[in-house]
């Protein structure tokens, strides 16, 4: 931000002076604290021109309105950048509005005492409805001032920057830093935006922070006794940049609404955005739209619910999303009412990375912690009696690695949330999750919600993370119950579908409750290194469906499963439907499992469809719908062809197919194939090796007088034909005369079968052939024309 600062005009020094424009009157006793008085008042408009403001550190400047005053606007047209470094206070419940063109600087000691909203702006004039204008760049002409209330801002050709470091605190020493009164609004529109450690704060009311590049015009919308800011016809914006632990805050018995409006949105340094509905009170939201991109690193964006009022909306618009390094945009509910949505549309991508260590801090600061590390990610979770919201992100690029997580998990007895994401490509990588399900293991726990996967080209799972504690995180997508309550369902609907190295797609039960449907819809699903496709119930409650369809199926070391481990429940049943191949290479496995070597119930159902099914006989490849004490399952396989695995009674060390029970109660296995003997139609293939020395021709001869004749023989587009080739030939056939057969035959101008008959004498000038010609014995000779 050092930047910015050098940007920015050189700053008054520390006074308050009028410019004469209008009848505004100032007065100071000791250099420090300033008193403003008179101005020019126009209905409830207070309007007061100033050449210079500036607050020196510890002093004040006080507008001493009369009662009935609703509006006290202040200009500044001196040239000079407003440096506020103390009190900024009006009598009554008056609005405040501040324009400096040039800048604006609140110092670490800035602080507000109002009873209305305040607007500090860096426009160059405040427009009304009328069509009048309190302009700081002409403040020479006679003003217009108007009885109704301002409705823009209008900017020049270089917005001033506004730089806010307040750290000013309350009367219980909480730092609040430049603060309004509950339901009042809070603003700082201008050109480049900085919070450097500094705090904004407006308990159940409204901060607008607006960046806007020249000529632009803001709106400004009356609701109730503050301001809303609309930015509707602005094109161009700049940037936004939050650091060093600030806090944007309109948290309390209601969430308060906050806005941000740019082209970049930056915050890092454990910097905090939260618009929190502690109580029962309405709920707010918080809004961030950036032309460009919005970045966080180690820090937050909140919008949560702690009472029995309902979380706020949290939505954010740009072109870009990035997270890193622990930070968290949260729309999680602590209390009884319903969490808030949270919505991404990042027309680019989204990119939710890493973690970070510091968890004493961040904690404190209100972030979630996951493992005693604060992860990066998207949360819509509830850790209470409230029901989460849900989380939806559209993008054309989602990439979540290093631990990163989106979660709309329900930690508490409320039901989870659902997380729909809209994508060209999703990457989880790295040991990130994507998740949605119930994590209490009660049995009031609330029911989990559904995980719903839209990729219109791909979805790629890849690898884990170790903790260092031997514990693997795979990389994936879940949804799981811990409790008594039910999972969601998992829906995935993609082109490609590639999980490697350990990566997992699980929908699972781990208590009683049971787990949900994985549903998968792809061209092709590519499954490789230790990769799993998972529906189980690893509790005592009951396993879902998996249902997969796509063109093609490739296990590679992996595998597709349904598992139950209780006592008493069924496995869960797969269905396969494939278009072209299912493949199963290096001890990969489909299969239905069900109980526990002393019980369990009945093995689940495995149906597959499709045109081949091959696996390597020899790499223990299987298919099987096993119990332990429980009837085997029932596989149904329709298929063209079936290679390299078959159906045996047991398993084996080969690759199989079976439907098998400790207690021989074995399922059933029908295998439907066309009635074809695949060996009648093998053709054997040649085994001879080519001569590869005979392919090329290695001479050509020619006249002894050095002219060259043309010999020109049509192959089939393969290999160059040699000239001693039997070929099919573009020459006629004809018939030769039986008493020319001698003449023929015995010519040295003849080639026949291919070889030559006899030497040809070099000096015999070549002449090219007309025709075949049949021999009556059979033999064909090249000739020219006969008679």
């Amino acid at each position: 931000m050092a930047l910015v600062l050098s940007l920015l005009p050189k700053p008054a020094y520390s006074q308050i002076t009028s410019d004469g424009t209008l009848s505004t009157k100032i007065t100071t006793t000791n250099g420090l604290n300033f008193t403003i008085d008179d101005g020019n008042r126009a209905g409830n408009n207070l309007f007061h021109s100033f050449s210079e403001f500036s607050v020196p550190s510890g002093g004040s400047a006080t507008f001493n309105n009369s009662v009935g005053i609703e509006n006290i606007i202040g200009r500044v047209t001196g040239g000079l950048v407003s440096d506020v470094n103390g009190l900024i206070r009006a009598n009554g419940s008056a609005n405040l509005f501040l324009i400096n063109p040039n800048g604006i600087i609140f110092g670490s000691e800035a602080s507000l005492e109002l009873g209305g909203s305040f607007i500090g702006t860096t426009a160059n004039s405040l427009q009304f409805e009328d069509g009048a204008e309190f302009s700081t760049t002409e403040p020479q002409l006679p003003p217009l001032l108007t009885i109704n209330t301002p409705l823009g801002l209008q900017y020049g050709s270089n917005p001033g920057s506004i730089v806010n470091q307040s750290r000013a605190t309350d009367i219980n020493g909480n730092i609040v830093g430049l603060q309004v009164p509950p339901g009042q609004t809070l603003a700082l529109v201008g050109g480049d935006i900085a919070l450097e450690g500094g705090s904004l704060s407006a308990e159940v009311g409204r901060i607008e922070i607006g960046s806007v590049a020249a000529n632009s015009r803001v709106k400004l919308i009356p609701r109730r006794n503050s301001y809303v800011l609309d930015y509707e016809g602005t094109e161009n914006f700049q940037d936004i940049q939050v650091s060093q632990q600030s806090l944007v805050n309109t948290s309390g018995e209601g969430g308060g609404d906050i806005q941000l409006q740019g082209r970049r949105v930056n915050l890092t340094e454990a910097s905090r955005i939260r618009a929190d509905n502690l109580g029962d009170g309405e709920k707010g939201s918080l809004i961030v739209n950036a032309s460009e991109s919005v970045q966080l690193f180690s820090s937050g964006l909140f919008a949560r619910n702690g009472g029995a009022g309902d979380g706020g909306e949290l939505t954010i618009s740009t072109k870009q999303l990035r997270l890193e390094d622990g930070a968290q945009i949260s729309t999680a509910t602590f209390g009884e009412g319903v969490g808030g949505s949270l919505t991404v549309n990042a027309t680019e991508s989204v990119i939710l990375k890493g973690f970070s260590v510091d968890t004493n801090s961040l904690r404190n600061f209100g972030f979630l912690p996951f493992d005693n590390l604060i992860l990066s990610g998207l949360f819509a979770i509830t850790a209470a009696q409230g029901n989460a919201g849900n989380l939806t992100i559209n993008t054309q690029q989602l990439i979540v690695e290093g631990r990163a997580n989106l979660n709309v998990t329900s930690f508490g007895t409320g039901e989870g949330g659902e997380l729909i994401i809209n994508t060209q490509q999703l990457l989880v990588d790295g040991g990130s999750q994507v998740s949605a399900g119930t994590a209490l293991n009660e049995q009031r726990g609330g029911d989990g919600g559904n995980l719903i996967v839209n990729a219109t080209e791909s979805v790629q799972l890849i690898g884990s993370a170790d903790n260092g504690n031997n514990r693997i995180f795979p990389s994936g997508l879940f949804a799981q119950t811990l409790g008594e309550q039910n999972a969601g369902d998992l829906t995935i609907t993609t082109g490609e579908l590639t999980i490697r190295n350990g990566a997992q797609v699980t929908v699972a039960s781990f208590g009683s409750g049971t787990a949900g449907d994985l549903i998968i819809t792809a061209d092709s699903v590519d499954l490789q290194n230790e990769a799993r496709i998972t529906v189980a119930s690893l509790g005592s409650g009951q396993a879902g469906e998996l249902k997969l369809k796509s063109g093609s199926v490739l296990l590679d070391n992996s595998q597709i499963t349904a598992q139950t481990l209780s006592l008493s429940e069924d496995g869960g049943n797969i269905k396969l439907n494939v278009d072209d191949l299912l493949l199963l290479l290096n001890n990969s496995q489909i299969s239905t499992a069900a109980g526990t070597p002393q019980a369990g119930g009945d093995g689940g159902n495995i149906a597959i469809d499709t045109d081949l099914i091959v696996a390597i006989s020899q790499e223990d490849s299987n298919i099987n719908a096993n119990a332990f004490n429980g009837q085997g399952g029932n596989i149904t396989i329709n298929a063209q062809g079936i290679f390299g695995i078959e159906f045996r009674e047991d398993l084996t060390s080969l690759s199989d197919i079976t439907a098998s029970s400790n207690t021989n109660l074995d399922g059933e296995v029908e295998i439907n194939t066309p009635d074809v003997d695949p060996s009648q139609v093998i053709v054997e293939l040649p085994s001879a090796i080519v001569d590869s020395t005979k392919l090329i021709a290695n001479s050509c001869l020619a006249p002894s007088s050095g002219q060259k004749g043309n010999f020109i023989i049509t192959g089939a587009g393969g290999l160059p034909t040699l000239p001693d080739d039997l070929s099919n030939s573009p020459f006629p056939t004809y018939s030769v005369p039986s008493e020319l057969e001698n003449e023929v035959s015995s010519s040295q101008h003849v080639l026949i079968g291919g070889t030559n008959s006899d030497t040809r004498k070099l000096e015999n000038p070549l002449i090219e052939a007309e025709g075949i010609y049949r021999l009556a014995d059979g033999r064909a000779v090249l000739g020219w024309e006969c008679p």
